[in-house]
Parts: structure tokens; sequence; C-alpha cells
């Protein structure tokens, strides 16, 4: 076992969406919800606004920005790029990193062996894996393709009611669990909720071995999404993917999402790209924003917050 640390959001990572929506409504924001965009509205080259489904035009009087999948991105302005960049971006490739995301309510928490001789063993994020490199490094991921699952998991178990007890009910336990997986495209949405029944019960035979209670007994409810369904629920997640693209040599730093796209600016003027898909890496960092937000800054001639407090970040 090991662990490493992590930013805790009291009540849920969900929270901090809430809490940017009331920021931006307060400062005279507004928001179109369900309501899917067509295009992004380009003149003279210029970024000035998109067009929603339904007809509506909203304009934007300084810029656009999308979070989207640069493959989504992209197909707002298709009309406006070139041929190369459409064809670098149909290449990008989505099918690592996906996973199985789950979440457990217990009884109690899970009592790990090791903390007989460790009681710090429960960091926020944890990691539950085999001590075998060679397994780790070459078959884990053989059977994940193969099969759907590791016969030894890759179990990333996040204690979130060690450290944020409003997570779960008084004298309750509520904990995340992350599994790598093969993309949504693999199995059909039936065949994907087949694996679901096969894949948690390999994994608390695995569990056990280091926190015996972890057992139905122990279990309340459980619920978690296969890629196809998280596909399904975000669909900027290609093939279920946590980070929209493959993190790959070919896919990062400066190719992070295609060179043309590396530095959150886009082919048409004002309009950016910032989203998970984007530089450092994928996660729920904020730091893709922050990076978008330092290139717009130059653009615009805005405060460089960083230089007033005198660090290059």
């Amino acid at each position: 076992m090991g662990g490493s640390p992590a930013g805790i959001t009291v009540g849920g990572t969900h929270q901090i969406a809430h809490a940017l929506q009331r920021y931006l409504c307060s400062h005279g924001g507004e928001f179109w919800v369900l309501s899917p965009v067509k295009k992004v509205i380009v003149e003279n080259g210029r970024a000035t606004g998109i067009q929603l489904e339904d007809g509506t035009k909203v304009e934007a009087k300084h810029l656009v920005v999308s979070n989207l999948h640069p493959v989504q991105t992209i197909s707002l302005i298709e009309e406006h790029v070139s041929s190369e960049i459409k064809d670098k971006v149909k290449k990008i490739d989505s099918s690592g990193s996906c996973l199985y995301w789950g979440s457990i309510a217990l009884h109690e928490p899970p009592k790990y062996k090791l903390a007989e001789v460790n009681p710090d063993v429960v960091t926020f994020r944890s990691y539950v894996l085999t001590a075998d490199d060679f397994y780790f490094r070459y078959k884990m991921p053989a059977e994940i393709f193969s099969q759907g699952y590791a016969s030894i998991p890759d179990l990333h178990p996040y204690h979130q009611s060690t450290f944020d007890p409003t997570r779960a009910p008084k004298g309750k336990y509520e904990l995340h669990f992350e599994l790598y997986a093969p993309p949504a495209r693999y199995y059909t949405l039936k065949e994907w909720l087949k694996k679901k029944e096969e894949v948690f019960e390999n994994l608390l035979k695995w569990w056990q071995r280091f926190a015996p209670n972890m057992t139905w007994d122990n279990i309340i409810a459980v619920h978690f999404n296969t890629p196809y369904e998280t596909q399904m629920k975000n669909s900027s997640m290609f093939e279920g993917c946590r980070s929209q693209i493959t993190e790959c040599a070919s896919q990062s730093d400066q190719y992070k999402p295609i060179p043309e796209l590396a530095g959150a600016r886009t082919p048409i003027k004002n309009l950016y790209l910032s989203s998970v898909s984007n530089n450092p890496k994928g996660a729920v960092l904020g730091a893709s924003g922050y990076i978008c937000y330092k290139v717009i800054a130059e653009d615009f001639n805005l405060i460089k917050v960083w230089e007033k407090a005198g660090r290059p970040y």
C-alpha cells in the first residue's frame, strides 16, 4: 500500500463548480443549461460569440473559451481551420487512462492490517497494488485490454469520510475508488454492465487481503461507472478517458493535445481552449484554466498576478 496527498473539497469536488457558478452569477454572468452549442460565431477571423442548437446567439464582447475535448472544439469552427489541424485532431488518442469509477457506502471504514504497524496507513488517496513489478508493467495492461480488467487490481481507494465526515451520515462511511479499464468502444453497454459484476467481486477479493472487513456484510451500497457510462454522462470524456486524451509522449507538453493547440490559443483569434486535454495533466487541478488565463492576460493586457507576486506561475 501507498498513498499520495490530495486537495480535499468539503462536500465533494462538485462544490467547486457550484462555487464558481455562484461567483460568476454575482458578477453578472449568465448560464445556458442543457443548451448544446452548434457553432462558434466567427467574423473576420475572430470569435464573436456562440450559436446554440435552438438558434439562440450569445455575443462574446471579448473572447470565447472552450473546455470541450479538442475534437468537439474544432468541430465548432471546422470551416475556419486547415485540413492539417482537423486531421491531427481526429487522430488524437483517448484509449488510455480509462477508468471504472465508483463510490461505496459502508457501515465502517476499511480496517487495514498494516495499521497495526503504521497507524497513518489511511490517506485520502491510497494505492493498493501488487509488489510484482513485472506484472504491473507488462501483464496488467495486457489483461485490462484483453479481458476488461486486471486479475490483480490496480486499486486506488479515496478514503473520503476520514478527512471529510460530511460525505456520509454520522456513524457511516463513504469512499471512492478507481480501477483502470479498456476504452468504452471495447464492449456494448449490455456487456459492460455484466462486466461490472466480475470487476467488483474480483476487487473485493483483493481488498480483503489488506482490509478483511471489506465484505458484503459491511457494504451498504455500491455505485460505479464503466468507461461506457462515463462517456454517456460526459461527452467530452471520449472513451471514458479521465483526462479526455491519453497522456502519452506524443500528446504531452508542447504536443498536448496537438502542437497547434498546446498554448491554449486556437487558429481563431480570441477563441481559447482550456480543458483537461490541455497542459499540465488530467486531474481536478484548475491548472489548465490558470495557464489559459496567463495566455489571455498576455493577449488582453490584463493584470499579471504572477509577476506581482514575484513568481513564474
